[in-house]
């Protein structure tokens, strides 16, 4: 009995650490996505310049996809900063779930399973965008392109930028969230 209860007290939710652990990974995420989005080929479609950085000029960037679905219907600099509010909440609720999943599985947080749970992250957001790019008012008003599934509509570089920044992502809430369950 008491070693049931030791492995439901380690394995239990810590709220701060996984919220922590989520803003670092969403910082990582954001600093390896960004770097690479000007390596992407550019779409098929002409866009306006709407990006703070012109070297993410003429590409999709998921700040700018959930910026338009939230403020439609055109693509602009407000749409990408708010979309940008708006992944990053989204990652770092994600390292809540991962510390949820964690805790359900009565397993500590490893950068193996943290990384596991980035590459689900990635087959949940490309997913997501490519079945959201027909309800994106941006995409039908061709101020976003319909980059189809998995981006493979695009290039598959951009599948593999997102494939590499989200596993990362995971890769960096494993190590943090283990690290900070134990700081604190």
């Amino acid at each position: 009995m008491a070693t049931a209860t030791r492995i439901m007290e380690s394995t239990r939710v810590r709220l701060v650490p996984a919220v922590l652990a989520g803003t670092v990974g969403a910082a990582v995420f954001f600093v390896i996505y960004y770097v690479t989005l000007g390596l992407v080929p550019q779409t098929f479609v002409a866009l306006p310049d709407y990006h703070p950085v012109s070297a993410w000029n003429q590409r999709l960037d998921l700040a700018q996809f959930f910026g338009c679905l939230v403020v439609p219907p055109n693509a602009t600099e407000v749409t990408w900063w708010l979309g940008a509010a708006l992944l990053a909440g989204l990652l770092v609720s994600s390292g809540v779930v991962f510390a949820l999943l964690c805790s359900w599985s009565l397993a500590k947080s490893t950068p193996v399973r943290g990384t596991l749970f980035g590459f689900a992250l990635f087959f949940f957001l490309a997913s997501a965008v490519s079945l959201g790019s027909g309800y994106n008012p941006a995409v039908m008003r061709d101020t976003l392109p319909d980059v189809g599934f998995f981006y493979l509509g695009w290039t598959g570089w951009a599948t593999l930028q997102l494939l590499l920044s989200l596993t990362l992502y995971g890769w960096t809430v494993g190590i943090s969230y283990s690290r900070f369950t134990t700081a604190f």
